[in-house]
């Protein structure tokens, strides 16, 4: 007797075999969809800590009250900004502050950067006794200075300075303008300011003439610019806030990335703190 297939069990076959091969492929495409969904999801993930990280960096080697939310020609200190809101950075809104100057701190000025000695860096400490006028003189003969003839874009600011009553700038006036640039070093421990400070203080802080700012374009770029840098710190931004936390020496910042691929979350967003 011979044994075969019948019609109807040929049918079954196909129809089960179908209904696998569906089921496989849906189960093949989700598993696709969310490989797709948890990769751009770990990108936005790394460009949101990436540009926190270069923002607190810079922040944190800037003077800390010159940080400001710059709108126009109009300054507004960040302590005075407590909501993510008014911080709200964007194509007419920059986030402005002075840095400090990385090379000069080394002890390195103007435009020769060659190391040709062990030259320590430059602590920061004034000779008092020794220092009136414009003449600023370091209080240790070991914190030499450079003595170069090109001085450019670094200027001095005493952070430990009380006000005298009435209102005493630190470093920059009500427009950010550099009150004291370093005009001249005489000698290893001796600089020359253009303007004579009323106060000075035992600590002083070499920075950048100009500041600089960070603001976002149209098209979702995130660029630093001032002091003859200008580069991009991060790409395809909606929105970028920054603000203070109380008086506690805090600031938050809050990035926000357009999301192209997942329709539930249009808006991929990441927030960091930064310390004084």
């Amino acid at each position: 007797m011979r044994h075969a297939f019948t019609m109807l069990e040929m049918v079954f076959v196909i129809v089960i075999t179908g209904l696998v091969a569906v089921a496989g492929s849906m189960a093949i495409v989700q598993i696709m969809q969310n490989y797709a969904i948890q990769r751009e999801y770990a990108k936005m993930e790394i460009d949101g800590t990436s540009a926190i990280l270069q923002i607190s960096k810079y922040l944190q080697d800037s003077i800390w009250d010159s940080i400001a939310i710059k709108r126009g020609s109009n300054y507004t200190d960040i302590s005075s900004v407590s909501t993510a809101s008014n911080g709200n950075i964007d194509g007419t809104t920059l986030l402005a502050f002075i840095s400090k100057n990385q090379t000069a701190l080394n002890g390195y000025f103007g435009t020769n950067q060659g190391v040709s000695s062990n030259l320590p860096f430059f602590s920061g400490f004034i000779d008092l006794s020794k220092s009136s006028g414009t003449d600023i003189t370091t209080a240790f003969t070991q914190d030499r200075l450079k003595s170069l003839t090109s001085i450019r874009n670094i200027s001095l600011y005493f952070p430990f300075i009380n006000q005298d009553g009435n209102s005493y700038t630190k470093y920059y006036s009500t427009n950010r303008t550099a009150l004291f640039p370093i005009a001249n070093i005489t000698s290893d421990t001796t600089m020359v300011l253009s303007s004579a400070p009323s106060k000075i203080g035992d600590i002083a802080v070499i920075v950048n003439t100009n500041q600089n700012t960070i603001q976002k374009d149209n098209d979702g770029n995130l660029i630093l610019a001032g002091n003859g840098v200008s580069q991009t710190l991060s790409q395809g931004v909606s929105k970028l806030f920054v603000w203070s936390e109380s008086q506690s020496g805090i600031l938050r910042i809050r990035i926000c990335f357009e999301n192209k691929t997942m329709d539930f979350m249009p808006e991929f967003c990441k927030e960091g703190v930064i310390m004084q």
